[in-house]
């Protein structure tokens, strides 16, 4: 499903974080990254409606059946958090039932610059801070780029936490995501592979003639710092 249309709205996207480019125009936002980014992944049917899950604003919440005793707050990777029950339902309801935990799903992508991975992390909290009671217990389970998102989150507000689990940790700089960017159009659509491999050329050039200093916020090493003052 690499079409032609999303080549060009990749390329245009990542333009617009070239402050030198004659094409940096307000026309292309971030929105049009996170778009493109989650053309790639496959479709899902949506699931059934259910009685257990409820969704208010960027947060899905998964509730057990037996009484709940703390809740589990769930990020999970870039482009899948934005649809917490077609691709995590199953580990969802797995840890809500096995934990009588409420699981609260947070879709942090959703907008917004997709180099600020501050931003992200401010918007999670903010529409946690409306759901989480003082002196909960409140758990972390994340994937992927949701386990720098939730720990952005933790070390950015008050939000309580009692332990985190993490998946696939990802913390990759923003010419390594370019590469998985590829890799995910190769696995979920073979058929693409050799179109998104000339897209992400294309922007590693862009991004090498005009783009010096663009870069993920916070950059690796920055946010070990965040990390190790947050976790210990």
């Amino acid at each position: 499903r690499a079409s032609a249309s999303f080549l060009t709205s990749t390329i245009l996207a990542f333009l617009c974080f070239v402050p030198s480019s004659p094409w940096s125009l307000p026309l292309f936002s971030g929105a049009a990254v996170n778009s493109a980014i989650a053309s790639l992944v496959p479709y899902v049917p949506p699931p059934p409606p259910s009685d257990s899950w409820t969704t208010s604003g960027p947060l899905s919440t998964y509730t057990p059946s037996c009484t709940v005793t703390g809740t589990v707050v769930f990020f999970g990777g870039f482009a899948l958090s934005s649809e917490p029950r077609a691709f995590y339902e199953e580990l969802v309801e797995r840890v809500g039932d096995g934990s009588c935990s409420r699981v609260v799903c947070v879709n942090y992508a959703g907008g917004g610059q997709p180099l600020d991975h501050y931003g992200y992390a401010r918007k999670a909290a903010e529409a946690l801070g409306e759901v989480l009671q003082e002196g909960e217990r409140v758990d972390v389970l994340a994937h992927s780029l949701g386990c720098k998102v939730s720990t952005l989150a933790v070390s950015e507000s008050s939000l309580p936490c009692s332990s985190a689990t993490f998946l696939s940790f990802n913390n990759a700089d923003l010419l390594s995501s370019l590469d998985f960017l590829a890799a995910l159009v190769a696995r979920v659509n073979p058929s693409g592979e050799e179109a998104a491999g000339r897209v992400v050329a294309t922007v590693k050039g862009l991004l090498g003639t005009f783009g010096k200093g663009i870069a993920f916020k916070p950059g690796r090493e920055e946010f070990w710092g965040v990390a190790r003052d947050v976790w210990g």
